[in-house]
């Protein structure tokens, strides 16, 4: 299982030293001679790779080891051991460590995958290939001819921790659209289509459709959203997607690492600077009341929009009649 999690982690498989350094973190400096006193004693604890010991030297490189600072012969043991004897001994630091490698066995049999997000951000993983490729993906969202609101969400599967199946993904998926319509014009999607959709006015109250302006409104059209907002509407909407693009570009350029709660943090921060209202619910109408509503509406629209309606035939037609009668 750890080697599996290591490999899982992608982290490098840290030296003898290193080991040192974790098992003084996690357990204090005691801890050595305590791993020691177990796998030598009655209690052996064994592990996949036999033996556990794994050689005998002394270490001039980790001088002051013993209080008067002299080196000693020293006994190294592999990282199975190490891990094994803490769940074995019983002091604090060892509660805390089987609390903190619980977590880590809870999170990969739930999630199917555990990172290190910490040492990712910190150690030698995040090169500057890595944050060229990050500054590379951004600028082809931005060139992209995708929707301003899946530019945001195609930002957020640059994560290091990216998952399309974690919980933490679909609800930003889920909200991110609602999120940019309220904090411009106060309503989800959903409201914005009740509000807005109206067969009784002018294009049944769209702003553009497919077909725009001569061509016919189509059931299809009347349920998207940002076919009823304005040309300012949408442009202020286009402008604070491309400055978050900017800020997400600086990131990489900064090589600072972004995780899937960094993005959706700096989204409502993002909004919050540019003093915009943040949702914190998911509307008041449903998507499909929205839909029935706005489908509703267009059957009765239809009607006057098949008596108003001239066709590129129709205008033709009136052309030649008019050149006759000249």
């Amino acid at each position: 299982m750890v080697n599996l999690l290591i490999r899982r982690l992608e982290v490098t498989p840290v030296t003898f030293k290193e080991y040192y350094r974790v098992v003084d973190h996690r357990f204090g400096p005691g801890y050595r001679s305590k791993l020691h006193r177990t796998i030598s004693g009655s209690n052996k604890i064994r592990t996949e790779q036999d033996p556990v010991l794994v050689f005998d030297e002394k270490r001039p490189d980790l001088p002051g080891r013993m209080p008067d600072g002299k080196n000693y012969q020293v006994k190294h043991y592999n990282l199975q051991a190490i891990i094994a004897v803490g769940f074995k001994i019983e002091n604090e630091r060892a509660v805390q460590f089987r609390k903190w490698a619980n977590q880590i066995i809870k999170d990969y049999t739930i999630q199917g995958w555990i990172m290190d997000v910490d040492r990712l951000k910190n150690g030698g993983l995040l090169t500057d290939e890595f944050f060229e490729r990050q500054l590379e993906k951004i600028r082809e969202i931005r060139l992209s001819e995708r929707k301003f609101y899946q530019k945001v969400t195609d930002i957020y599967a640059t994560a290091l921790d990216y998952d399309p199946t974690a919980s933490a993904t679909k609800r930003f998926f889920a909200a991110v659209q609602n999120k940019l319509h309220f904090a411009f014009h106060g309503q989800t999607t959903s409201e914005v289509i009740v509000d807005r959709a109206d067969h009784q006015k002018k294009n049944m109250g769209l702003a553009t459709w497919e077909g725009a302006p001569e061509g016919k409104i189509h059931k299809y059209d009347v349920s998207i959203a940002k076919n009823y907002l304005s040309e300012f509407e949408l442009g202020q909407m286009q402008r604070i997607v491309s400055a978050y693009l900017d800020m997400a570009e600086m990131q990489a350029m900064r090589k600072i690492p972004m995780t899937m709660e960094d993005w959706e943090a700096r989204l409502s921060g993002f909004l919050r600077l540019w003093d915009r209202e943040i949702l914190q619910d998911a509307g008041k109408v449903t998507a499909e009341i929205a839909r029935a509503h706005a489908e509703s509406e267009f059957e009765k629209y239809r009607i006057v929009q098949d008596r108003l309606f001239e066709s590129d035939f129709d205008r033709l037609v009136k052309q030649i009649e008019a050149a006759g009668k000249s």
